[in-house]
């Protein structure tokens, strides 16, 4: 088994491929690839398609039409309002969350921001858990380098 590893690092040495050097340090030239020369194609026959695709929405093709309008005018997300919930300051994760889903069963607030509320607060406990964990590991690497 000896021997292996001894042949292994002669074998290492003598090669003539160093760790960490690329023999071709720049790198392949960008668009130099097929989807490089399929998206140059497309760059050229780019405004015959557009031409063709609104001819056939004219003619009432409901992919072209739905291709057109998806493209023109792209769905976008709901901006949620902005709300304001009373949560007890010294209060669990559990009792946070409970406040917000009745303040979504009151009808204060709609579920969809109770549920990026709950969100929130798993974020912000995850993060505390963080916190907690790298101060615990500091204590550990303190006590361990103290002796």
């Amino acid at each position: 088994m000896t021997k292996n590893i001894q042949k292994q690092q002669v074998r290492s040495r003598d090669t003539k491929f160093q760790p960490g050097k690329s023999g071709n340090p720049r790198g392949r030239k960008s668009g130099s690839g097929i989807v490089g020369k399929l998206r140059e194609q497309l760059q050229e026959a780019a405004p015959g398609i557009i031409t063709q695709l609104i001819i056939n929405a004219r003619n009432n093709d409901a992919l072209a039409i739905r291709l057109l309008v998806e493209r023109v005018y792209p769905i976008t997300k709901p901006e949620l309002p902005t709300v304001a919930i009373d949560l007890p300051d010294n209060a669990s994760a559990l009792e946070r969350a409970t406040s917000i889903v009745m303040a979504a069963h009151r009808g204060e607030i709609s579920p969809t921001i109770a549920q990026a509320f709950i969100g929130l607060q798993a974020d912000i406990a995850k993060l505390r858990e963080l916190e907690e964990l790298e101060s615990r590991i500091s204590a550990l690497e303190a006590k361990a380098g103290s002796q």
